[in-house]
């Protein structure tokens, strides 16, 4: 039993765009086969778009930020408490 080659449908998805594409999956009107590509399709493109909105670099995370400025404010703050601790000892 051949089975028949499926049709190509991303010509046809490509002119209609993204939106339409996905309120058609979501009516069901098409049939079976054009519905499985169309869900392909939808996802292929929004993995796409969510590859190329991420950019190069990593994420800026700005809790991280604060915490690694608050040791280095803290590490200064106790750096000062001991020399002037040691400064006193010698003075006294």
């Amino acid at each position: 039993m051949a089975t028949r080659p499926a049709k190509d449908y991303k010509p046809e998805f490509s002119e209609l765009g993204i939106e339409k594409v996905r309120r058609e999956l979501v009516s069901r009107r098409w049939q079976p086969d054009k519905l499985a590509a169309a869900r392909i399709w939808v996802e292929s493109k929004d993995a796409h778009s969510w590859v190329a909105d991420r950019g190069d670099g990593p994420p800026s995370d700005k809790k991280n930020r604060f915490r690694k400025w608050a040791v280095y404010i803290a590490a200064v703050f106790g750096i000062g408490y001991v020399a002037v601790r040691v400064f006193r000892s010698f003075n006294g």
